[in-house]
């Protein structure tokens, strides 16, 4: 939107008197912050000089955690993912998904939701249930936070 005849002076003091976005104010209020020192970087994480932030709500950290867990599949300890597989294990099997995951690190993910097929959304829940989101969501510290429906998590 271009705002005809009006100054810059003027255009900066309706940009003040806007509302701030409410995942600002509750990242300001968690940090102990003015919301004027928050710049949301262009992958929408919240950046200021204490760190970088992920401020999402239930639904988005509920959705995000899921999307960390499937891209991250290779990772999960063997004896865990093997409760979720669609194949039936034993001893040696095991060894040899754990091998495979070891050799091919990220490149094992497609295999991992193979064998995983349709119980991920009850991998999903054990995964959160067991670790909380902030295990997925939060590579600095591991951590949740919450501030009123918002919750927070560091990633550098």
């Amino acid at each position: 939107m271009r705002l005809h005849g009006l100054s810059e002076e003027q255009v900066k003091k309706i940009g003040q008197e806007l509302p701030k976005n409410d995942k600002v104010i509750a990242l300001a209020d968690f940090l102990g912050i003015s919301p004027d020192e928050i710049e949301e970087s262009r992958y929408g994480e919240f950046v200021t000089n204490e760190g970088d932030y992920r401020v999402l709500s239930e639904e988005e950290a509920d959705e995000a955690a899921k999307v960390d867990i499937l891209d991250s599949l290779w990772a999960f300890r063997t004896d865990f993912i093997s409760n979720f597989m669609i194949i039936e294990t034993n001893p040696n099997v095991l060894k040899a998904i754990q091998q495979m995951q070891e050799s091919l690190s990220e490149g094992a993910n497609d295999i991992m939701k193979a064998l995983v097929g349709d119980n991920f959304e009850t991998l999903v829940q054990a995964a959160i249930s067991a670790d909380g989101r902030g295990h997925f969501l939060s590579p600095y510290d591991g951590e949740e936070n919450q501030v009123d429906q918002f919750f927070i998590y560091r990633t550098n």
